[in-house]
């Protein structure tokens, strides 16, 4: 049925994007270990990828391949990655091997915004982002543009109670501003 299917897939992207092969994803079932080596043959032979296998094979491909990743390395001279808290251990280890820890490497991300761990995202990749690239300097952007302070204000009370998370306040010259009220619709057209 398509319940079990998209379940499947699920399970098969999750693999890959913890850089699990069939061979290597020990905590799947019998059946959805066979249905992910099935899977891989299917598209093996359709001579097609998924979209989780474009970073998953190109990390085994620069692993395997020390000179091709060097030509990479050497073109990508500048590498910038936005929305860094939103990236997966595929996604991360794909920018270790092409950047080591002297590289010319920009991340940005806020760690207060990591909301796609749904999607195997893990919000330590920026918490422990100076561990991996130590010569890195970071710059806090803790100026807020677009809010005033009762919205700032009402979400740092919020997220200050995260445990995950690096201790920094957002801050406006916007004072004031209207309170923050909480509304319920009950579809999205009354939104």
């Amino acid at each position: 049925d398509s319940q079990q299917l998209s379940y499947f897939l699920r399970e098969v992207e999750r693999c890959k994007h913890h850089l699990l092969g069939p061979e290597q994803a020990r905590g799947l079932s019998t059946e959805e270990s066979r249905f992910y080596r099935e899977y891989q043959q299917a598209l093996a032979q359709a001579n097609a990828f998924d979209f989780a296998d474009l970073i998953f094979w190109l990390y085994r491909l620069w692993q395997e391949n020390s000179d091709l990743l060097e030509h990479y390395r050497r073109r990508f001279r500048w590498v910038l990655v936005d929305e860094f808290q939103d990236t997966d251990k595929a996604q991360v280890g794909l920018l270790q091997l092409l950047c080591p820890p002297d590289a010319n490497l920009c991340v940005v991300g806020d760690d207060d915004q990591a909301i796609y761990n749904w999607r195997d995202a893990d919000v330590s990749h920026i918490l422990n982002f100076q561990r991996r690239w130590p010569e890195a300097k970071v710059v806090w952007l803790e100026r807020n543009y677009r809010s005033t302070s009762a919205i700032l204000d009402a979400a740092f009370a919020l997220i200050r109670h995260n445990r995950r998370r690096h201790a920094k306040r957002l801050w406006t010259e916007t004072v004031g501003g209207p309170p923050v009220r909480l509304c319920v619709f009950d579809d999205d057209y009354q939104e």
